[in-house]
């Protein structure tokens, strides 16, 4: 299957179908899914990178928020952060903290 880069309006009704249809796929929700394509668009971030993902290895501060991948996930085998815009915090803040 090939795969090609989504556009900007094609990823955000992706994010907002998902969201809102919420069929849950395993153990989580559209909600949760919708967060982790998200996450995967804003950042870079691996599939692997994502499922593993604890809130330990999230920095929702509000001067340098970043997602911590551990050397043991990262592809290259070493600890990243990887920065996480505003909007994006919002959106973590208000799951983490509902």
């Amino acid at each position: 299957m090939k795969r090609k880069v989504l556009e900007p309006e094609q990823f955000i009704r992706l994010l907002r179908m998902t969201f809102k249809e919420n069929v849950k796929v395993g153990n989580s929700t559209g909600a949760e899914q919708a967060v982790l394509y998200l996450l995967a668009g804003v950042t870079g971030l691996r599939r692997r990178e994502l499922l593993y993902l604890t809130w330990d290895n999230i920095c929702l501060s509000e001067d340098n928020a970043f997602l911590r991948v551990p050397s043991k996930l990262a592809k290259n085998h070493k600890q990243a952060e990887q920065p996480i815009a505003p909007a994006t915090v919002a959106i973590l803040q208000s799951l983490k903290h509902p």
